[in-house]
Parts: C-alpha cells; structure tokens; sequence
C-alpha cells in the first residue's frame, strides 16, 4: 500500500520507519494500538485516540514543534519509556521530510515537450 501511495524507494522507508515507531510505541505501552482499517469505508470516518495521538505526534515533529511532540508520545506511551519512542517517531517525520523534499525538486513531465517543477 506504501509503495502504491508514495512509489519507490519511498513506500518501503516509509512503512518500514512506522512500523518501527508502532513497536516502539506498543513496546512502550505495554499493549498494543487501537487502529482502523484504512481499507473499511465505514472505519475511515473515525479516528482513535490513539491515532489521533500517533499522527498528531509525526506532525509537531514535522512541524519542529518538540514540546508538544513531547506531551502526545507521553499520552501515546501511557507516560511509560517515551524516551525511545520519542526517538524512533523521528524516523517516520524524517523520511516523510526527505520525500517531500525530493519531489519538489524533482521535474514532473507532465508531456514529453513540457517539463514543470513543483
């Protein structure tokens, strides 16, 4: 699914760096996520709070915002060991930073007589 979204090298690093910070976080928590299926129509109008704290997290790294980065991996982690996870939640915001960054400087043929950059 990774590699369809966000083509290759991308869909791998990705997916590879989330489920890193999955286990990091379920590792922490000492139990495990409550997520939806991003496949089930119905499941895709809810989000858990834990989802919410996950995504939430990845975009105040993004955004360099470390404090509140800080309190969602503590909710997240149930206030357990957020040290590591906070660390491995770098990951995902890191090779999401680099994916972005690449696209933007990467010419999009848009036709064979014309080239446009994002």
């Amino acid at each position: 699914m990774a590699e369809k979204r966000y083509g290759k090298p991308y869909g791998a690093t990705i997916a590879n760096a989330v489920l890193t910070a999955i286990n990091a976080v379920c590792g922490a928590r000492g139990s495990g996520l409550r997520y939806h299926d991003p496949q089930c129509s119905i499941c895709q109008e809810y989000v858990t709070p834990e989802e919410q704290f996950f995504i939430g997290r990845l975009h105040e790294l993004r955004v360099v915002n470390t404090s509140v980065a800080r309190t969602m991996a503590m909710q997240l982690c149930k206030g357990i060991d957020k040290t590591r996870t906070f660390e491995v939640m770098g990951q995902p915001a890191q090779v999401a930073a680099d994916y972005y960054a690449h696209k933007i400087r990467e010419p999009a043929r848009l036709n064979a007589g014309k080239v446009i950059m994002h």
